[in-house]
């Protein structure tokens, strides 16, 4: 098997795990979550940034019975994290060269740094719930601006990604 197909069968892979984690797995906790939960209006991973008061007043919204819930919700973020980062990686490792030949690229790095942001966050919000109904604040804000940081990279990665992978089939089929 050529490296090509190996490098297509993992990337398939990665992509397909990350569908199904996206549209079966996590609405799945999130319908488990709504069902036990009052007034959860999203959880902390699809805010872009929020107050002390605001996470709180989630956690509390959680109750006793969601809170396993974001538990188990936080075990597959942190396997996502990892499928995303690596997936991710390796696309625009493969493909920045083609587009950007001359110059390197620290631009494929942006999944490992979105994903520093995003465990920061998982561990942030995991410790307010663990802490509750203790307050800390700074915690809160930290957890907030991690979040913000990452959807803030994930908001440039996007259309970099899209203008990569748009400037690697041109070069494929024009030549």
């Amino acid at each position: 098997m050529s490296k090509n197909t190996q490098f297509w069968i993992l990337i398939s892979i990665g992509l397909l795990l990350i569908i199904v984690i996206n549209t079966v797995i996590f609405p799945s906790y999130i319908a488990q979550l709504d069902a036990v939960s009052s007034n959860v209006e999203t959880i902390f991973d699809l805010s872009y940034f929020y107050t002390p008061d605001q996470a709180y007043a989630k956690i509390a919204a959680f109750g006793s019975q969601g809170v396993p819930i974001i538990h188990k919700l936080t075990a597959v973020d942190f396997l996502y994290i990892i499928i995303y980062s690596f997936t991710y990686y390796f696309l625009l490792r493969k493909y920045i060269p083609t587009v950007f030949p001359t110059r390197k690229s620290l631009q494929k790095l942006a999944p490992f740094v979105i994903a520093v942001f995003d465990i920061c966050e998982n561990l942030g919000y995991s410790t307010l719930i663990r802490y509750y109904p203790e307050r800390l604040d700074g915690l809160a804000y930290f957890t907030a601006f991690s979040t913000a940081i990452k959807w803030s990279l994930v908001a440039f990665l996007v259309p970099f990604g899209v203008v990569v992978l748009i400037g690697a089939l041109k070069k494929q089929i024009v030549g």
